[in-house]
């Protein structure tokens, strides 16, 4: 069975642990030795995880200000990977961090577990308001 980053991170299991992202080689005549910019870290959208959220709006907004913002001859399917992970916060970021290490290795990848985990959260909380009887769009 894969550990998540967080096992691997557990002082008491030794070593380094590798990221749950491993990056591609970079598209013929195009690099991957760029620095995400501060400025450009401040425009990214969030995402928090909440039922309220929507995802393809995040991803919509996300990929516009990578597009519009990527440094010339960078792969931009490796900035979106290298930048995804600062979107993310509080119950996102810990799916994240909770992928086995290796799992996101193309932007494609990345995308599909981001949708696939979330459109799973949301079923499941619509079943479990269905049992107890709450009506999720009043919250």
């Amino acid at each position: 069975m894969a550990e998540t980053i967080r096992q691997l991170s557990n002082p008491t299991g030794g070593g380094a642990a590798p990221l749950c992202i491993a990056y591609p080689e970079p598209g013929e005549g195009l690099n991957d030795d760029f620095e995400l910019k501060s400025g450009f870290l401040h425009h990214l959208p969030k995402f928090h995880g909440m039922s309220s959220e929507d995802t393809n709006k995040h991803l919509k907004e996300f990929e516009f200000v990578c597009g519009s913002m990527c440094p010339k001859g960078a792969d931009i399917n490796i900035l979106k990977m290298k930048a995804f992970p600062f979107t993310l916060e509080d119950k996102a970021k810990t799916w994240l961090f909770e992928l086995p290490a290796g799992t996101i290795n193309t932007w494609d990848r990345m995308k599909g577990e981001f949708l696939t985990k979330l459109v799973e959260s949301r079923k499941d909380m619509r079943r479990i308001s269905a049992i107890i009887g709450i009506d999720l769009r009043a919250l």
